[in-house]
């Protein structure tokens, strides 16, 4: 038996309003216990497992039948600051069509991306949390754009990876495997100033890891609007350009990606 029969497991984290667990602090996730186990059964292996049994009650079987968990332990750095979330993302660019032969001569194809957040900026929303701060250092909130593995493999193949763990350009999926995607042509995604800006690969590494990661400041550019409850809504509208990528040979084809905008506490 291989490791890519085991079942699947998936730890989802997500933020109560309320609640009375004991976690308070800010710090390591200090538990040792993991949060998701695999377990075999059958074979007078874990005899008296079930459906929906809970581990914390029925661990038959346990340590020698459970080879697999998944263990936030030491591996989870919770921080309780104000931050802020996404509410709306402009849901699909489409650019005009552009031939090889413009690309090649420098010709480019724009389009506007908005982008819309609440950021908890007063009381009530900071009740509890550490007071919001915009910035790319440890306790501060940063955007950034995050691009598939995938399309980031591509983009690191072909050199325009960053010194750090970002990408400079979004490239298309299917990019160098799919004959009828186009190459040597990627989307750079800049500020209203003209200024390009970097793309995620991973929300995993080094903590504050900057620009070059593709994290910036999740207030540049934006523009505040109302404020309800010390929640404030903001929006700011970058801009995605098609154009060849530096050095490369053009070759006709389709540009399709997709990439998430994320907003984390750095």
């Amino acid at each position: 038996m291989k490791a890519r029969d085991f079942s699947d497991t998936k730890v989802e984290l997500f933020r109560l309003s309320n609640s009375t667990g004991p976690m308070t602090a800010t710090g390591v996730y200090p538990q040792s216990q993991p949060a998701t186990y695999i377990a075999f059964q059958g074979g007078g292996l874990s005899p008296s497992l079930s459906v929906g049994a809970d581990s914390l009650s029925n661990y038959s079987g346990w340590y020698a039948a459970w080879p697999g968990a998944v263990n936030l332990y030491n591996r989870l750095y919770i921080r309780r600051s104000a931050t802020c979330s996404v509410t709306n993302v402009t849901p699909l660019v489409r650019f005009t069509p552009i031939t090889a032969t413009q690309l090649r001569a420098g010709e480019t194809r724009q389009m506007p991306i908005t982008i819309q957040f609440d950021c908890q900026t007063g009381t009530p929303a900071t009740t509890g949390v550490g007071a919001f701060a915009s910035g790319i250092a440890a306790n501060q909130t940063a955007m950034g754009i995050l691009v598939n593995p995938a399309n980031a493999a591509a983009a690191v193949a072909e050199g325009v990876g960053t010194a750090g763990s970002g990408v400079s350009y979004l490239l298309s999926d299917g990019y160098g495997v799919d004959r009828n995607v186009a190459t040597g042509v990627g989307i750079q995604i800049s500020r209203p100033g003209g200024a390009t800006l970097n793309l995620l690969s991973t929300l995993s590494g080094a903590v504050a890891a900057g620009n070059r990661a593709g994290w910036y400041p999740v207030l540049d550019d934006a523009s505040a609007g109302a404020v309800t409850n010390g929640v404030t809504s903001y929006s700011k509208t970058l801009t995605a350009t098609l154009r060849a990528l530096p050095g490369k040979t053009v070759t006709a084809g389709s540009v399709s990606a997709s990439a998430q905008v994320i907003i984390q506490v750095q």
